[in-house]
């Protein structure tokens, strides 16, 4: 979502800065803005390129031979704001509430003790349509970051309260995250279908790792020890006890 709307606030900013350089060209240069163009960190004239002006000499105002100057600094100015949402129905949940809609599929596959009822996580595998992939690097790190974020949910992470609604598992030592070792081989893989509205065609794509990884678990572990899983974390002894219920 970064990409989506700090980009588009970028883009505006550049089309503005780009205004305002053609614009000072155009005084510069004696000439209409709509015969020029720029290109190469610089303005010229459509029909005789060889008729140009630099960036570096336009940028901070422009100053004529007689020490003359025009127009100010180039500054950019641009924002975005996500538009056409709506508060959901409370009754229904339907409403339109981001912008960040994608499709994909996940699954996680584990190795399950059937004696401690313990279980080893092997792969977790996601397909997700990116919109456009800009960097295919850091596409992938920000979908396997959620994907451990949720394996994280469905394993062991989980808050406990009192009574009176204080957590009492307030350390790493009684608040399990996932250690190094555990998790499983991650497979990332995208499809593209540019989203029309977004900087170059990306989506957001980070937290939607998370969403199905609970869920795949859960299913893997029901199929393995043949139970219904209904809550996260699962944890052995929950396991353990709903075996018992059987």
């Amino acid at each position: 979502m970064t990409t989506y709307m700090a980009g588009r606030a970028i883009l505006n900013a550049a089309e503005d800065a780009i205004k305002q350089l053609l614009y000072v060209g155009s005084i510069a240069l004696r000439c209409p803005i709509d015969d020029l163009d720029f290109e190469n960190e610089r303005v010229y004239v459509k029909n005789d390129p060889d008729i140009y002006l630099a960036f570096k000499d336009i940028v901070h105002g422009y100053k004529y031979q007689n020490g003359n100057s025009v127009a100010g600094p180039i500054i950019g100015r641009g924002n975005f704001i996500m538009y056409k949402l709506t508060i959901p129905n409370p009754e229904t949940g339907k409403g339109a509430t981001g912008r960040s809609w994608t499709v994909g599929a996940q699954a996680v596959e584990i190795e399950y003790d059937t004696v401690q009822h313990t279980y080893r996580l092997l792969k977790a595998a996601t397909v997700i349509d990116a919109g456009k992939v800009l960097n295919p690097k850091t596409a992938k790190g920000v979908v396997m970051g959620g994907m451990c974020m949720g394996l994280g949910q469905g394993t062991s992470e989980e808050f406990i309260y009192d009574e009176t609604g204080v957590v009492q598992n307030t350390s790493f030592r009684t608040y399990k995250m996932l250690r190094y070792g555990e998790p499983p081989d991650y497979l990332v893989e995208f499809v593209e279908t540019p989203q029309i509205d977004a900087p170059f065609g990306a989506r957001g794509i980070a937290e939607h790792g998370i969403i199905a990884i609970p869920a795949a678990l859960a299913n893997a572990v029901s199929l393995a020890a043949k139970i219904d899983i209904e809550q996260i974390p699962i944890i052995p002894e929950y396991i353990w006890r709903k075996k018992l219920e059987l």
